[in-house]
């Protein structure tokens, strides 16, 4: 197939970004009118995340066609069977930060963290919290601003502009149809951001992002008390903000985007010797 010139930079990103609003607009605020006894019921997530799945490839789809006017697989987003390994690490790179902000946060008395339900109930919850965190969060969010939008940018602009650059349509994305209801979230989400896109420049594809994502929503869910109806009753937190804060946000966000970058570099500086 034969593909022609995309059409204007903005217009690519706008449109993109005008059909990420309007999906998750429809997905919070239109579920709630349709099926309003819902409320935050598993239902209610499942239809969000399937759906959050199903319209986010769709809208990246057709953009790709019509807009940019190439195949698909020149966003270099990367192969999900050679994509694991990626999605692994980026796990990684977000809860050894966390393990060290958990040891500190319970070690100091800030926080005291209770699992009360028994392991079979805990592993199931969080295998269904992983799945549909994958679809509702991590997998289209990734595709959109870490995907889609990163490389269109990078067609023009130097690498951290770009990671600057999407971070900050990420928080303006999540101000516009609601996930922000405060400073304290605008910084959360534009620093996520920055963590996220420096996966994705460091390594080069979406899959390392995906699986920070994961980690971190799965985690902050699980033991924020009601966020999902998966894991109530599971868990008791005394010092929830200290534990978000440090162990959730502060030292994984810094440290594993810095871990990701620095090991980027010290591989590049590898390869370049073993080629000489």
């Amino acid at each position: 197939m034969r593909f022609e010139t995309p059409v204007a930079l903005w217009v690519r990103v706008g449109a993109v970004f005008a059909a990420a609003v309007l999906i998750w607009l429809l997905l919070v605020q239109g579920l709630d009118l349709l099926l309003p006894s819902t409320g935050r019921d598993l239902l209610a997530h499942t239809i969000r995340a399937v759906s959050a799945t199903v319209l986010t490839v769709a809208a990246i789809a057709l953009a790709c066609r019509f807009l940019d006017r190439r195949p698909w697989r020149e966003l270099q987003l990367g192969p999900p069977r050679a994509g694991w390994r990626f999605f692994l690490l980026g796990m990684v790179l977000w809860l050894v930060p966390a393990a060290l902000g958990w040891a500190l946060c319970t070690g100091l008395g800030w926080a005291r963290v209770t699992v009360t339900g028994d392991a079979a109930e805990v592993a199931a919850s969080l295998l269904a919290l992983v799945a549909l965190v994958i679809c509702y969060e991590a997998l289209p969010e990734e595709l959109i601003f870490r995907g889609y939008l990163f490389r269109n940018l990078a067609e023009r602009y130097r690498t951290p502009v770009v990671v600057v650059a999407q971070a900050a349509l990420f928080t303006l994305w999540a101000l516009c149809w609601g996930g922000i209801d405060g400073p304290v979230r605008v910084l959360l989400f534009f620093t996520f951001g920055l963590a996220l896109g420096a996966c994705r420049a460091a390594t080069g594809t979406v899959w390392t992002g995906i699986g920070f994502h994961t980690a971190y929503q799965v985690a902050a869910q699980f033991f924020t008390p009601g966020t999902t109806p998966l894991s109530d009753g599971l868990s008791r937190v005394e010092g929830v903000e200290p534990l978000s804060a440090v162990a959730f946000w502060a030292l994984p966000f810094a440290l594993g985007a810095t871990a990701v970058v620095l090991g980027h570099r010290a591989r590049r500086r590898v390869t370049g010797l073993s080629a000489v």
